[in-house]
Formats: structure tokens, sequence, C-alpha cells
């Protein structure tokens, strides 16, 4: 397993762009600090997911997490809750699997009323290339900051030499059962709302998702098409500065036409 770096200030030149993206104490790409114990009158919300949710090629103010919290604060109408604090867990590269630990090990102490998660098709395979890649620690912790793993990849066996037959399903897109297994182990840790936002994703992993959530209460699918060119960076698939506006917005809507926060 591994995650960032807490207390941490990254300035990299994209371009013409200057990026600068902070960690708090407690590892997570914010702004802000978070109390443990949630305020009076506070609806606390939690977004799962890899790059997608952490803002990769942005500054902080602008991933999609710190627009939602604003966009609530700013314009949601709410006698029950006077303040909504969106925080973010999300990792680059993260999957199924290390989105959980990472909720189990950072997110669950907050007690969130909410949680939203991002899932994209690589998130039903991913973890076979990050337990490859992370051999390769020195560059990970240079261009992103992680922390130095902590323990063995879950579910992974450094001796069994199955590196070779892993790259093979990874190149076949194959879903690894182990994520399905991780998606249901979420219950363990939480069982409040969750709205999941499938992103660029096949009706295979979808009905995977949609599965879960027909035997899950207060369960949701907020099904996202893939955002136009001027809404990505450069030669790139990921969210830029107005694609992250568009999913706050788009997450700001859904929450309000599927009362999906309580405010009676």
């Amino acid at each position: 397993f591994f995650e960032l770096a807490p207390n941490r200030v990254i300035e990299e030149q994209w371009g013409e762009r200057t990026i600068v993206q902070t960690t708090n104490s407690d590892t997570l790409h914010e702004r802000f600090e978070y109390t443990i114990d949630k305020p009076k009158d506070t609806f606390r919300i939690i977004n799962l997911g890899d790059s997608f949710t952490y803002g990769y090629g942005l500054s902080t103010q602008y991933n999609y997490s710190e627009v939602l919290e604003d966009l609530l604060n700013d314009k949601f109408q709410c006698k029950k809750f006077k303040k909504f604090e969106v925080i973010n867990l999300g990792v680059s590269s993260y999957d199924i699997e290390y989105s959980v630990e990472r909720f189990k090990r950072r997110g669950q102490k907050y007690n969130p009323d909410l949680i939203v998660w991002i899932l994209k098709d690589d998130d039903f395979y991913n973890s076979t290339i990050m337990k490859v890649l992370l051999r390769d620690w020195a560059f990970f912790k240079d261009k992103f900051g992680f922390m130095p793993p902590v323990v063995r990849p879950l579910n992974w066996d450094w001796e069994d030499g199955g590196d070779e037959e892993i790259s093979k399903d990874l190149l076949r897109g194959r879903i690894d059962p182990r994520e399905i297994t991780s998606l249901y182990s979420i219950n363990d840790y939480y069982t409040k709302s969750l709205v999941f936002l499938l992103y660029s994703i096949t009706s295979d992993e979808t009905a995977i998702v949609e599965d879960f959530a027909q035997v899950r209460e207060d369960t949701y699918v907020y099904k996202v098409s893939n955002l136009p060119d001027e809404e990505v960076l450069p030669n790139d698939d990921h969210p830029n500065k107005n694609g992250h506006l568009a999913l706050a917005n788009g997450l700001f809507n859904y929450f309000t036409e599927n009362d999906i926060i309580p405010c009676s």
C-alpha cells in the first residue's frame, strides 16, 4: 500500500502553467485541515478514486472536490446543515482495492455522511500494474511525493513469480475478481449513502456496479459521458479546470434532483 506524503507542497511547470498541489497533515490532497470530530450542523462528503479524483495536472483549488465544496457552501439551500465539507481521498493510480484501503486507513475516522466514488474501466484491473510498478519505487517517490510502502500490496505474494501472467491479464483488460471483492468490502467500513460516478466505463463494469447498488441501500449510480476536448488536458483524457468544474456542477445538480442530501 502507498499514499501521499503529508504536509507537502509540489510545484510543477506544465507548459506555460505553474501548478501547485498541497497535501495536509493527514496525507490528503487538500487546501484545508479537517477535524476528526465532525462539527455540528455539518454535512461531510468523502471523495474516493484515482487521478481523476485527485486532480492530476491541476492546482489543488481546481480539483472537483474543492469546487464542489465551494458550490455546496455558496449555493446549496439546506436548513438542516450550515456547512459542507468535501474531503478528497483520491490518489493517482489507485484502483478499487487501494481506494477501499485508503478509506479504511484515512477516511473512516471522519464519519462521512456521503461517499462519492469515481470509477473508470481501469479501476477494475489496475491493481495488477501497480503491484508490478511499485518495485520501481524511486520514480513514484520523486514524481508524486508518495511515501514508501508500509506493507506489501494487498492480496499479493512478492515471491509467487506471477508478474508475467498478471501482465497478460492486464493487457487483455480482464476484470480482476479481487476488485469485485474489494468493491463489496466497502460495506465493512461504511454503511451510509454512496454515489458512484461512472466515467468512461464499459457495460461489463457498469453491470458490476449496478448489481452492487441493487443490493445496497442508499446507493446511486451517476453515469457521465466522456468530457469534450475543451474540458480535458492537452493530449490527455484527464479533466482540466473546466472539466473538474463540469464534474462538480453535474454532481451538485444530481444531489439536488435525487435528494441525496437530506434537508427535511
